[in-house]
C-alpha cells in the first residue's frame, strides 16, 4: 500500500466505499493555500481534494500537462514533486489542475501533506 492511500485510510470512517462508485481511490475535499513552483516561478495555490494518487488544486494560472511541480506549504513541512495530468478552466478565470505526486514514498511522508491534513482535523 503507498503512502497516500496508507494516509488517507488513516482519516476515513471504517465503512466500505459503496460498490457504485466509479472511482478507484477515495478523495478527501478540503481546502487549504499552498504554492507551486513551476519552473523559476512560484505562484500561489489552493489544494482542494487529495486522492489516493493525488491531489487537485485551483489557480489562477494554467499549467501545461506533463509539467513538473513543486507544491510547497512551508509551514508544515518539506516540499514533495508532481507532474500535472490535467488542466481545466474554471469560472471567474482560475483553473483546476489534477497532480499526481511523485512515487518518491520517504519524501512525502516527511513532506507537509500528513501535517496540513490533521492541522485541517482529520485525525
Amino acid at each position: 500500500m503507498n503512502f497516500l492511500k496508507k494516509l488517507i485510510s488513516r482519516f476515513l470512517p471504517p465503512e466500505a466505499v459503496p460498490t457504485d462508485e466509479r472511482r478507484e481511490s477515495v478523495r478527501l475535499n478540503f481546502a487549504v493555500d499552498i504554492e507551486v513552483k513551476a519552473g523559476e516561478k512560484t505562484i500561489p495555490a489552493r489544494m482542494v481534494n487529495i486522492t489516493f494518487t493525488g491531489l487537485c488544486i485551483e489557480t489562477e494560472t494554467a499549467l501545461e500537462e506533463g509539467k513538473t511541480l513543486t507544491l510547497i506549504r512551508e509551514e508544515s513541512g518539506p516540499s514533495f514533486n508532481g507532474t500535472v495530468l490535467w488542466c481545466k478552466p474554471r469560472d471567474g478565470g482560475k483553473f483546476i489542475v489534477g497532480i499526481e505526486c511523485e512515487l518518491d514514498e520517504e519524501k512525502l511522508i516527511g513532506s507537509w501533506l500528513e501535517p496540513t491534513l490533521i492541522q485541517a482535523g482529520f485525525e
